[in-house]
């Protein structure tokens, strides 16, 4: 018989509220705001353990041949899951930002030499994303890894040893075709189709008497938004090839999949 999951047990709180040790409470300093300090930097490293969980199933998926549909879909799902991520971990500096200086100094000293260059997970997420090395800022006249611990500085150079999110990229790139054939692109070819399809969506929901005037209005102004963006898509005038096919078809693709996925369900069945 299956026991019955509770709450707590179930997310671990014994030890999730009890990992918060400052350093000043240690020794018997009062600093209030440690607190706050060690929450939001323990909060970034969850996210960012799932968004390192995110980009194994992206990279699984990516890795396969050929890349399917039920694939791409769960590829432009993950990575618009990690893009939330990131836009609330930026959001988290603002919590950050209640803490003064003056209150940071009551026990910055007291975590010498530690630093957020030091973040394993975060160092992964750049990697796996395909950040190349010579790219990276030294601090101090010092590489990255030199900060990190042994067991660290393995794990990142194990990472960097396979293919990356953009490697991978690449490689399906090369497979799709995106080549001439009998006068005509399959790059200008997928745009009129497109462009088709939106037109007829917008058409469909305007003489739909079924649709109430504040749904017809908002479902046309998300078209609307859908084709501006997809028109910028071939603004681009970059054509730098990569494998044999332009490296500007990720945006052109994903970009085009995530208008899809921002339609309305019952208008997404035309692509």
């Amino acid at each position: 018989m299956r026991v019955p999951v509770y709450y707590g047990d179930y997310l671990r709180l014994d030890r999730l509220l009890s990992s918060q040790e400052p350093e000043s409470a240690r020794i018997g300093i009062n600093a209030h705001d440690e607190m706050l300090f060690i929450i939001v930097h323990q909060a970034y490293e969850l996210w960012f353990k799932q968004i390192l969980h995110e980009l194994d199933r992206v990279e699984t998926d990516f890795g396969a041949i050929p890349v399917t549909d039920d694939a791409m879909a769960r590829i432009v799902h993950g990575l618009n899951r990690v893009h939330e991520i990131l836009k609330l971990v930026v959001a988290q500096l603002d919590v950050l930002e209640t803490m003064t200086p003056f209150d940071f100094l009551d026990f910055r000293d007291l975590l010498m030499p530690a630093s957020g260059f030091q973040s394993l997970q975060f160092r992964l997420i750049e990697t796996r994303l395909g950040l190349p090395p010579e790219t990276r800022i030294p601090f101090d006249e010092k590489a990255i890894d030199e900060r990190l611990s042994q067991s660290d500085r393995d794990a990142l150079r194990a990472a960097g040893a396979r293919p990356s999110l953009f490697d991978l990229l690449n490689r399906w790139l090369a497979r799709t075709p995106f080549l001439d054939w009998g006068g005509e692109t399959f790059r200008e070819a997928y745009r009129a189709a497109v462009e088709k399809h939106l037109a007829r969506d917008a058409e469909l929901v305007r003489a739909d008497p079924a649709i109430p005037p504040e749904k017809r209005d908002r479902e046309l102004k998300n078209i609307e938004r859908a084709i501006a963006s997809f028109s910028e898509i071939f603004s681009e005038t970059d054509e730098g090839v990569v494998g044999g096919c332009c490296r500007n078809q990720f945006r052109l693709l994903f970009s085009s999949l995530s208008i899809v996925t921002s339609l309305p369900c019952n208008r997404r069945s035309v692509f």
